[in-house]
């Protein structure tokens, strides 16, 4: 067999690992349904919070979904109307128990950070250490 040919097995399980991988279709709605509307910082974290546990390390994908935040929140993309932010955030909301507490309300913030709002993201980021009080007093102009 030459290197370009696959067996027919191998090639269902290759075409199912790039069309459907488990780590985003594992939920009663896939994460494309609600990253295919998301700018690019906030689609990537969005993707890495969703999959936390499912694919690689953890800690490895929050550390990614980490860098993705904290550059959503210096740039402030906005990419959804309140038209679909109200239909994300009711899909989500029907989801709210496949996910944890934490996990769940970081999806739910950086959706409301792609519809403008990015005061959710910023306290999550504030309250799990990897934005200073000092750089979300400076942002928001709040006391830390």
């Amino acid at each position: 067999m030459s290197t370009t040919e696959t067996e027919p097995a191998e090639t269902d399980t290759i075409s199912r690992n790039v069309n459907s991988p488990s780590h985003y279709n594992s939920r009663t709605i896939q994460c494309i349904e609600f990253s295919r509307y998301l700018d690019f910082l906030t689609g990537s974290a969005f993707k890495y919070i969703w999959r936390t546990g499912m694919k690689d390390e953890e800690v490895q994908e929050l550390g990614k979904s980490r860098w993705y935040m904290k550059e959503a929140l210096v740039y402030r993309p906005k990419s959804l109307d309140d038209n679909m932010f109200n239909t994300l955030s009711r899909k989500l909301t029907m989801m709210r128990d496949e996910f944890d507490e934490k996990q769940w309300f970081c999806l739910y913030a950086l959706l409301s950070a792609a519809n403008g709002e990015y005061e959710l993201l910023a306290g999550y980021a504030r309250d799990e250490s990897f934005l200073a009080p000092q750089v979300h007093s400076l942002m928001f102009g709040e006391n830390p």
